[in-house]
């Protein structure tokens, strides 16, 4: 069946009307999302006025083409999941989440990990149209791989922004001790800088900038930490689709999106 602008615009309406909780969840969101502009924007906050509006377009926008022209669904418990990404994006970094709770931007990644995995589970079923045990299998091996993956390319796409806009989606983090083959010149032995109390930077011009605490890293441990934790929540998924082949109960089917029927 051709699939038309007109026919998403229409099938998206209709779905909303048929679905009031996920009416209600999609309006309450757009409500967070414009609630935010409004308030960051009476504030001044050009940057923190401006970045919900695309987490909404994409997200949602995102979400009705993705089910339409891919003849899938996603049900409400994965909704909530997927959507905790932008949510928690928003409160990262408008509200200041990222800093007032340390972990916050690591819990979202775990939860990434899940998401992605489901996401790849899904297409490789919607391709393959069958549901026994190899196939299952086949598309459990498939999302793991898909989840790792993007966990990847999102840590390439951080360290371009970093390198080419001078910002810091790496963040940088304060490390304690440096053990390093650099300074012997040598792989046979290394150089160990334990309990660094301060690290002082001297510019060319005679400054110097003192920071407390330890030796500043420059992103390296928070990108693999993101891909860890994100590779924790591909493990999740990867958990409870193993327990459904072997115990021949469907543990994923409210928490992935499911084929609709051939498009």
């Amino acid at each position: 069946m051709r699939r038309t602008l007109t026919g998403l615009l229409f099938a998206s309406v209709d779905g909303l009307r048929k679905d009031k909780a996920r009416l209600v969840f999609l309006s309450l969101y757009l409500v967070f999302t414009l609630f935010s502009t409004v308030y960051f924007a009476v504030l001044g906050h050009v940057r923190n006025a401006l970045l919900p509006i695309p987490y909404a377009a994409l997200f949602i926008v995102g979400l009705f083409v993705f089910e339409y022209f891919l003849s899938m669904r996603c049900p409400l418990p994965f909704l909530l999941i997927l959507f905790s990404v932008p949510i928690g994006g928003i409160l990262g970094t408008c509200y200041n989440f990222y800093t007032l709770i340390p972990v916050f931007d690591t819990v979202l990644h775990t939860v990434s990990g899940f998401i992605f995995a489901a996401l790849g589970y899904s297409l490789m079923n919607r391709i393959l149209m069958k549901s026994d045990g190899k196939t299952l299998l086949a598309s459990l091996l498939f999302a793991f791989a898909f989840s790792l993956a993007i966990a990847v390319l999102w840590e390439m796409f951080e360290w371009l922004l970093t390198a080419l806009m001078n910002g810091d989606m790496q963040e940088d983090g304060i490390v304690k001790n440096i053990i390093s083959y650099f300074p012997t010149g040598s792989h046979n032995e290394v150089f160990e800088i334990l309990d660094i109390e301060k690290t002082e930077i001297y510019y060319s011009g005679g400054q110097i900038y003192t920071v407390e605490g330890g030796y500043l890293d420059l992103g390296l441990f928070d990108t693999l930490l993101d891909m860890l934790v994100c590779l924790m929540g591909d493990a999740v998924f990867a958990l409870l689709g193993a327990i459904s082949i072997l115990s021949r109960r469907n543990l994923l089917c409210s928490l992935t999106p499911t084929p609709t029927g051939i498009g």
